[in-house]
């Protein structure tokens, strides 16, 4: 059975992944992990707070989920008090062929926090491969000792302690998160762009109809990859709401997701005497979520309060 190329997302839309900087690293290690138990290769990813894309080859992307996902809610439960499963049960998936199919499909993603206004600058999002690429001119120019730089082959508490990692996979002393230069093959990706100018226009374009002629000229048996294709789940108006961004003039959201949950479980948890956000009452969680409402106001949607605070 021979490996393919897969673009890979899985949602939790009606409850937040990721509510802290610590989980973010700890879904990044869920799926380094799962790429190295299922020999698989990881080209791309980026973590959203309420979808997860990845880019890879492997053999079977259910098999891959399913261990990602396993693993990362045992833990997520465990630090938030928390029960049962986390997410949509089904997850989107499609086979990527052809060199421009490729390069469209990784753009998008390592471009996504942008699409979702979580920053103006996509290299500024700590949470994606974007800055595993095209490295090597940069390196050339460091004084501090190549990569060696917090690498440290210890323990982490966000690794499950049943997984074993291989001697050359090492994890950050300070995050405790596997080093990504470890795990993501930036070679491969570096291969079907060919240059770091191709990357970077791949980053910044916006015309997005010859985008999607120019991969016809792949001359294979599937769609150009597009907007839809990569986040299957938005609504119309989200995905024009996308296509129209001024990529010049592009402020971030009033509050992020990461920044919400930490205000609720930082300090409006601790106030009820609560340890997580999974215990409170639905009495408490009213409470909250109109405190939360009268103090952010405007700068919080309605959608995202209920995400955060776990709202049906």
């Amino acid at each position: 059975m021979k490996r393919r190329l897969y673009h890979i997302c899985y949602t939790s839309h009606l409850e937040v992944f990721c509510r802290s900087y610590k989980d973010y690293c700890m879904m990044f290690n869920c799926i380094a992990q799962a790429m190295l138990k299922t020999q698989s290769n990881l080209l791309a990813y980026s973590i959203m707070s309420t979808h997860v894309h990845i880019i890879c080859e492997c053999f079977s992307p259910s098999d891959l989920v399913k261990r990602i996902r396993s693993s990362y809610v045992q833990m997520f439960n465990y630090r938030y008090c928390r029960r049962g499963s986390l997410g949509e049960e089904s997850f989107f998936c499609d086979s990527l062929e052809g060199r421009r199919h490729v390069t469209t499909a990784i753009s998008y993603v390592v471009r996504n926090p942008l699409h979702h206004e979580v920053c103006a600058n996509p290299y500024a999002y700590p949470f994606s491969s974007i800055g595993q690429y095209f490295k090597n001119t940069l390196d050339s120019f460091s004084t501090g000792g190549g990569d060696a730089v917090g690498k440290v082959r210890s323990r982490s508490d966000i690794i499950r302690e049943k997984n074993i990692l291989p001697g050359d996979v090492s994890v950050s002393s300070d995050s405790g998160m596997i080093r990504m230069d470890d795990v993501v093959d930036n070679v491969m990706v570096e291969g079907y762009f060919g240059s770091y100018r191709s990357f970077m226009y791949g980053l910044s374009r916006n015309d997005y109809g010859k985008w999607e002629e120019e991969q016809r000229d792949d001359n294979v048996a599937m769609e150009p990859v597009t907007i839809r294709t990569i986040e299957p789940f938005l609504s119309d108006d989200e995905v024009a709401s996308i296509l129209k961004q001024n990529h010049h003039w592009l402020k971030e959201k009033r509050i992020t997701d990461i920044e919400l949950c930490d205000a609720i479980d930082k300090t409006y948890i601790p106030r009820v005497g609560k340890s997580g956000y999974a215990q409170l009452t639905t009495k408490e969680v009213e409470v909250i979520r109109k405190q939360l409402l009268q103090i952010f106001q405007f700068r919080i949607s309605f959608k995202q309060l209920d995400r955060c605070l776990r709202i049906p």
